[in-house]
């Protein structure tokens, strides 16, 4: 896995993780669906999670050892504008492809939502019962 997250981070771009988080979401409604396969669905969910927290973590390191705070509050300025950058699934999409998107699912107002790399991990927790805000949780785990 870490040849994988070095290359994805490597590549600098900040949609990458919003990607990953897309890609898990993707694999968890597979392991709802496909019961038989589901335990190795959701080890890919696991696995595309991982690879975003570590391509994220990367966005927030400095590769220069002698740091000021200046560079280290850039760094996490990074890390924050690659959570919360809004990113449009369709965008670029054909104009035939965006027709059979709409066909599909029939309502307008439901495609071609903007959502950030958060939106998408709180959508995917939301689904599995599970609050988006680990601050809901109480200490005895229950909300």
């Amino acid at each position: 896995m870490r040849p994988t997250a070095n290359t994805l981070a490597r590549l600098e771009n900040m949609a990458t993780i919003y990607a990953l988080f897309v890609v898990r979401a993707w694999f968890l409604f597979e392991a709802e669906h496909d019961l038989p396969k589901s335990p190795l669905w959701e080890s890919r969910a696991t696995c595309a999670e991982l690879l975003a927290i570590k391509v994220a973590t990367r966005f927030a390191q400095h590769d220069t050892p002698k740091i000021d705070q200046y560079d280290r509050a850039a760094a996490h300025l990074k890390l924050v504008t690659a959570l919360t950058k809004s990113w449009d699934p369709l965008s670029g999409a054909s104009a035939t492809a965006l027709a059979e998107i709409k066909r599909a699912v029939g309502d307008e107002d439901e495609m071609a939502q903007p959502a950030c790399a958060l939106d998408v991990r709180g959508l995917v927790v939301r689904r599995q019962g599970l609050p988006a805000d680990p601050s809901r949780i109480s200490p005895g785990g229950y909300y």
